[in-house]
């Protein structure tokens, strides 16, 4: 039995970890899943080992993120889509809404709400401070004076007050030569009007991409102090073959990451673009319905407008990175199955936790590895259409079962339009269907939330068109 296996770790007979070679082009799939959150984040250059990072390039690279198939309508703007952005189905996945559901939405941009705050406070400052409402400017205007407000320090009439310092802060304010206005003091940057709705900042739109505190950036550099660890190894035991491979294998995933590095472009409303509001009705293939309350300018950078990828090397300088790469990764593999063996379980052991860990991040939402933060959501669904996708009445057959037609009543019923249901082809291009629809604008229009739709689709698909 000693014969069946080898024993020690000898070069002639014992164990071999030749073997671990594979694990360095291992793990294609999950490498490729996080191929985009990667490569748009410039920890990417890090040198590294990195599971298949051949992964990563692509002899044609892909013009736009990827899409989800869903209907996609603008309420008021006309438009009529057939796929669903990227980062919109990020902020709202539509395969997590159940079928039949209904859901509205509120997105803004939360930079924009954050300084229209700041032009709120900078107003009430300016008007304190000029209004000449301190208890200083008003004892100089009317000749009265205040009593002391502490309790027990009464002041003697013809004396004034002790200025607060809130007064005095505002009264410095309002004369200080060297300070036009209240927001100046307070270095805010006040945004013209017809930006307020424009997000056309540079440095906003460079916001949109990898989150820097995402699972992903944490196991980059988790990597790449591995990397540094084997290298450490490797120089204590002198194994110079491991330090090659590690090396080139480092050297060859901040090669392909450089090549395949890009950031997304999202489309902007132009600063002095006018248009109808941006309100986007989705429908799911399941039948469900999101409204999507926003701007115009948040509607065409998430829904109408196109993600686009712009990569920072391209054309014949890719095409020779790509080249590199496929040279520093063939002769790494090779150099890896000739290491120690300690070497070996070292970098065996490296893989495989990496493949696992990239795996692992794979199961978490989308949402985890990117920086939306740039827009604030709000769920402002109607009490009464929140169950939408549940039975709400066991009783009644008709309005108490999730069903299609109840669930276009709630979005006709919010949206208080029909042309986007007919624009999408929301419901069929019948005589009976218009009537339907007609009669459901009129009772949304006139505030009536318990118009029983069921009721009188089946009415008026038997027995004709019927007046209340």
């Amino acid at each position: 039995m000693s014969g069946w296996f080898p024993i020690g770790r000898d070069d002639s007979g014992g164990w071999r970890l030749d073997i671990v070679a594979l694990l360095a082009v291992t793990g294609e799939s999950f490498i490729g899943e996080h191929a985009q959150a990667l490569t748009s984040s410039k920890l990417c250059l890090l040198p590294r080992i990195m599971p298949a990072p051949h992964a990563l390039l692509q002899p044609r690279r892909p013009a736009s993120l990827p899409r989800e198939t869903a209907k996609v309508c603008g309420v008021h703007s006309g438009i009529v889509l057939d796929t669903l952005n990227f980062f919109a189905n990020i902020i709202h996945p539509i395969d997590q809404v159940r079928p039949f559901a209904f859901k509205v939405l509120e997105i803004r941009h939360s930079h924009l709400l954050r300084r229209k705050k700041q032009k709120q406070h900078s107003a009430q400052l300016a008007t304190v401070g000029g209004s000449g409402k301190t208890a200083d400017g008003q004892a100089k205007a009317t000749g009265v004076t205040f009593p002391d407000p502490e309790p027990g320090n009464a002041v003697p009439q013809g004396l004034r007050r002790r200025p607060t310092m809130k007064e005095t802060v505002a009264e410095f304010a309002s004369n200080a030569p060297t300070v036009l206005n209240a927001h100046e003091a307070l270095n805010v940057e006040l945004i013209p009007p017809d930006n307020l709705s424009d997000p056309s900042d540079k440095d906003e739109l460079a916001r949109v991409g990898a989150a820097f505190s995402s699972p992903l950036h944490l196991l980059t550099i988790v990597s790449f102090l591995i990397t540094i660890g084997l290298v450490i190894a490797g120089a204590l035991w002198e194994d110079g073959t491991a330090l090659l491979a590690v090396g080139l294998a480092s050297i060859t995933t901040t090669t392909i990451s450089f090549a395949a590095r890009w950031k997304p472009y999202i489309n902007g409303r132009p600063p002095s673009a006018a248009g109808p509001p941006g309100d986007i009705m989705i429908r799911t293939k399941e039948g469900a319905f999101l409204l999507i309350k926003c701007t115009e300018a948040v509607a065409r950078e998430l829904y109408s407008g196109v993600d686009e990828c712009y990569y920072f090397v391209s054309g014949f300088k890719y095409r020779l990175l790509m080249t590199l790469s496929a040279a520093f990764l063939m002769p790494s593999v090779i150099l890896l199955g000739n290491c120690s063996f300690n070497m070996q379980a070292l970098v065996g052991a490296a893989y495989l936790s990496l493949n696992i860990a990239y795996w692992m991040i794979g199961l978490l939402p989308l949402r985890a590895s990117w920086d939306l933060t740039r827009y604030d959501v709000r769920d402002i669904t109607p009490e009464d259409a929140r169950k939408a996708d549940q039975v709400t009445d066991p009783e009644d057959l008709r309005e108490g079962l999730p069903t299609y037609t109840r669930t276009l009543w709630f979005a006709i019923r919010e949206t208080k339009e029909i042309e986007w249901a007919q624009r999408s082809g929301s419901y069929p291009a019948t005589p009976e269907w218009d009537e339907w629809a007609t009669r459901a604008l009129d009772k949304a229009r006139k505030q009536n939330r318990v118009w029983e739709a069921i009721k009188w689709k089946n009415e008026i698909m038997f027995n004709g068109t019927r007046r209340d």
